[in-house]
């Protein structure tokens, strides 16, 4: 549930448990209960908000606030639905559903295998944009147009990225990503 991982979220540094992501009955116990108190404690949409602020969604990029700037190289509320889908995609795992695609080395003795990979990455990375779309549509965020103009099609040539990365220079870190 959001609640679990949220608490692993929240304590994932405290709890050691949690910090070596130790598959023990222990830690399930100890995770179920620390959400039935968030549960308790707070509303599902500070639940929310924190949990969206907080997962992390790759390229650096932690939470969903951060991730336009890293991705697209804009405000939250400039982004167009193909990039509000791109990011709902990616949040079960930023690693498997990025939508750049990573070129290996073409001077790698494994290139042809890594970069076969990389494809079928990025076809799941196609297929959970797409589902991601159509959960958009069926919620009413968007139209059957939008939706179908936003949809990628199977024949996509997937040794490309899904986006071109346009990151706003992070003057914390002196770099952009």
């Amino acid at each position: 549930t959001i609640y679990q991982q949220l608490v692993r979220l929240y304590y994932g540094d405290e709890v050691r448990a949690f910090r070596d992501r130790d598959h023990s009955p222990w830690r399930k116990i100890k995770e179920i209960k620390l959400a039935i108190q968030l549960y308790k404690r707070y509303p599902r949409d500070k639940i929310l908000g924190d949990f969206l602020n907080l997962i992390y969604l790759g390229r650096g990029a932690n939470g969903i606030a951060e991730a336009p700037r890293r991705y697209f190289g804009k405000e939250m509320d400039a982004l167009t639905t193909q990039e509000v889908a791109i990011l709902a995609s990616m949040n079960k795992s930023s690693k498997v559903y990025s939508p750049v695609f990573n070129e290996p080395d073409k001077n790698d003795p494994d290139y042809k295998n890594k970069h076969d990979v990389e494809v079928v990455r990025m076809s799941n990375a196609r297929e959970r944009y797409n589902s991601s779309l159509k959960r958009m549509r069926e919620d009413g965020y968007i139209s059957i147009v939008e939706y179908e103009k936003s949809l990628l099609n199977k024949d996509q040539d997937l040794s490309k990225s899904l986006v071109t990365l346009q990151p706003i220079k992070d003057r914390t870190f002196e770099y952009g990503n």
